[in-house]
């Protein structure tokens, strides 16, 4: 793999350093480059930015990837076993999915450094580092306006807990609001959900951080809030890819449960907001209820009101269909897309699965017009990898699972926002199957409120939006359109007692 690739992958989704409400901290900004590989970008520019509190407390540190082509870019890692001496700068930017090591030697009397990377523990790149001034290391960065800078209106608290079913250790941060937010103690609270994938607490993804937004802009408005590093991410035992629904539902309940226990909040105002997948799992956390209003509230972002294979399908066609590509060249996919995704779907053995993918593999080939013919061996190849990730425990679960059934059993108060732009959960062919879903549940469990509504102008990411591609999230500074945010938090506020602004 090229090391471009690999760094984007190592430094996607890593962890914030919490710990608002320190005093300023002596910065030290340095800046970087290294050698990729990527004809694209020859040479990849970081910066890291050291911090200490005091003389007499350690150095910490974050680094920032800037975007560029074949470098998906990352923005505020926090770093681990952080070295920042006169002779020598040493750090670690820790999994998923490895550990990359910096270590550099200063030359006496300057301000520069020279060493090496290993990335994975395998690879060695070398690299040479310079202090830079803060406008110099600020210009380089990705500007993501939204993401809170310190000092900040509210304070925040590293936590662990465990899901009883399993024993699944899960980490994360409470963000609990101060006097500025005009709540006072104790707080309604909710958990924030993450969408598909294994995703750290911020649900960072390139250069964005929308849970860390959500939570920012939550805790401001006076409600405390509890984000999560997924399975196997960070802090967090278990694996995600072995995680099912039922799964991923018991962790959302127990972290509910968790913060009923804190002493900040009101265990009679406990909410979830969900993501994309995150969405279907809060509705199935308010499913398993014992009563109706044991959680005052779900906000369901981008949810699914479709059965996964069926979702999956839908997105592949409706992406096809905006690119432009011929109907004769999606119908061809299509069906033998629908068919492998029903395979495994429905447990089918890795025989039939795999002749299946072989032969959806080509006709997306076609469909793409790749050009030159793929032998038997880099055929086999693919299907080998394409069995691997659609065959974990998580996948075969998200597959199988019915958005509509988890919506209609919906034990509380409820409100769903879908994405005009979404090409992940295509939001016209959702909305009716959302809407009377949420609709069946008003009836059969008398919950106070159901809403749903398709929101103009945005993408899957809630982010102001004109295409829905997924190359469009990191173009954009704003990480979740600012209208979105005040809509779903003056609902949840509303929900929580707490009036509207």
């Amino acid at each position: 793999m090229a090391i471009g690739r690999l760094v984007g992958v190592v430094l996607m989704m890593l962890v914030l350093a919490p710990g608002a409400g320190a005093a300023p901290p002596r910065i030290e900004y340095w800046m970087g480059l290294m050698a990729t590989g990527e004809s694209s970008t020859p040479e990849l520019t970081f910066v890291v930015t050291f911090r200490r509190a005091a003389a007499d407390q350690p150095w910490t540190g974050t680094l920032d990837i800037p975007r560029a082509p074949g470098i998906s870019g990352a923005i505020d890692v926090r770093l681990k076993d952080v070295v920042y001496a006169e002779r020598e700068i040493k750090f670690v930017s820790p999994p998923p999915p490895a550990e990359n090591t910096y270590e550099l030697t200063r030359e006496p009397g300057s301000d520069k450094a020279s060493g090496r990377l290993m990335v994975g523990g395998q690879q060695i790149v070398l690299i040479k580092m310079w202090r830079a001034s803060e406008a110099q290391a600020l210009s380089a960065i990705a500007h993501r306006p939204q993401n809170p800078r310190e000092p900040l209106p509210y304070t925040q608290r590293d936590v662990t807990f465990t899901n009883p079913s399993g024993g699944t250790t899960l980490a994360g941060t409470l963000a609990i609001p101060g006097k500025d937010s005009g709540a006072t103690p104790p707080f309604g609270a909710v958990v924030l959900l993450s969408d598909s994938g294994p995703q750290n607490r911020d649900g960072a993804a390139g250069t964005h951080k929308p849970l860390l937004v959500w939570a920012d802009q939550l805790a401001r408005r006076g409600i405390l809030v509890l984000r999560t590093d997924d399975r196997g991410v960070g802090g967090s035992s278990g694996s995600y890819y072995n995680a099912t629904m039922d799964d991923l539902a018991g962790d959302a309940r127990a972290a509910a449960e968790f913060l009923k226990a804190q002493p900040e909040v009101d265990p009679r105002r406990v909410g979830l907001i969900g993501m994309g997948e995150g969405a279907t799992v809060a509705a199935r956390a308010s499913a398993a209820s014992k009563e109706a209003g044991e959680l005052r509230l779900i906000a369901l972002l981008t949810p699914s009101g479709m059965r996964g294979a069926d979702l999956m399908a839908l997105s592949e066609r409706r992406k096809m269909e905006v690119m432009g590509e011929q109907p004769a060249f999606v119908e061809r996919r299509m069906q033998s897309l629908g068919p492998a995704l029903d395979l495994i779907a429905k447990g089918a053995d890795e025989a039939a699965i795999s002749e299946a993918l072989k032969s959806e593999l080509l006709a997306y080939s076609q469909a793409q017009r790749a050009g030159g013919a793929i032998d038997d061996w880099q055929l086999g190849q693919l299907v080998r990898q394409r069995f691997a990730e659609l065959t974990t425990a998580h996948m075969r679960s998200w597959l199988q699972e019915d958005g509509a059934t988890a919506l209609g059993a919906v034990r509380c108060d409820v409100m769903a926002i879908l994405a005009e732009n979404d090409l992940i959960v295509p939001a016209r062919e959702n909305m009716d199957a959302v809407a009377a879903a949420l609709n069946k549940a008003i009836d059969r469990h008398e919950i106070g409120e159901a809403g749903s509504m398709i929101y103009p102008g945005v993408n899957h990411w809630l982010q102001p939006s004109s295409t829905g591609f997924e190359d469009e999230y990191d173009q954009q500074e704003t990480t979740v359109s600012p209208a979105v945010l005040k809509r779903v938090i003056d609902w949840v506020a509303l929900k929580m007692g707490m009036g509207g602004r």
